[in-house]
This record gives C-alpha cells, sequence and structure tokens, in this order.
C-alpha cells in the first residue's frame, strides 16, 4: 500500500479537502465511515447542492438517517442547516428522549420528485 489516495478525477482540490476532513472528523467522534471519495462527491453532485454546502445557516449539510449505521450512502440524507439546527435545539433543550431519528422525508433531494 502506498498510502496514496485515490480521488474522482473532476474531485478538485478543495472538495478533496471537504472528503478529508468529512473522514476525519467521523473518525474523531468513534464513527464509522463507508464513503468512498467517489461515493460522498456523487451524493453532492446529484443533489445539484453542491454549490450550497457550507456552514452558514442558509447552506447545506449531511446527516445520517440511523445514529448506530455508518457514514455511507445508504444512511445519508441532505438537509438544510436551519432544518438541523432547528431539531436539534428541540431535542436537546427539551430533552426530548430518545432523540430520533431523520426521515427520508426530509431529505432535500426528494422535494423536486
Amino acid at each position: 500500500m502506498t498510502g496514496k489516495r485515490i480521488y474522482p478525477e473532476d474531485m478538485s482540490l478543495d472538495w478533496r479537502r471537504k472528503y478529508s476532513r468529512a473522514k476525519a472528523q467521523a473518525k474523531f467522534r468513534n464513527e464509522e465511515w463507508a464513503f468512498t471519495a467517489e461515493t460522498w462527491y456523487a451524493l453532492w453532485i446529484d443533489s445539484n447542492l453542491i454549490e450550497h454546502r457550507g456552514k452558514k445557516n442558509h447552506n447545506y449539510c449531511m446527516v445520517r438517517k440511523d445514529l448506530i449505521e455508518a457514514w455511507g450512502p445508504h444512511n445519508c440524507i441532505l438537509v438544510s442547516r436551519r432544518q438541523y439546527f432547528k431539531k436539534h435545539a428541540y431535542e436537546t433543550m427539551l430533552k426530548r428522549i430518545p432523540i430520533t431519528e431523520w426521515k427520508d422525508r426530509h431529505d432535500v433531494r426528494k422535494k423536486d420528485e
């Protein structure tokens, strides 16, 4: 093993960094990571929200539907960060137990269908 990572040819250096950071953050939190660079990038490209991914409240982020399963294409959906913060604040401030899981209906990619 050479240690060299393989990325899609059309994946820019900026998006390579974003993928590496997402993977490192999952590893830091001891969460399993099932994405490859290709599948992670394809999820964002196919969503047509690639230019709106970010940390601001009007951007979009990726969440896991089932918190026990790994980060992967089978378990992740894209939601607006406003929706994410609204759900997170409601469940943590009101101490709602158990924390509810995300559903497919929350996925912003499903709105167009």
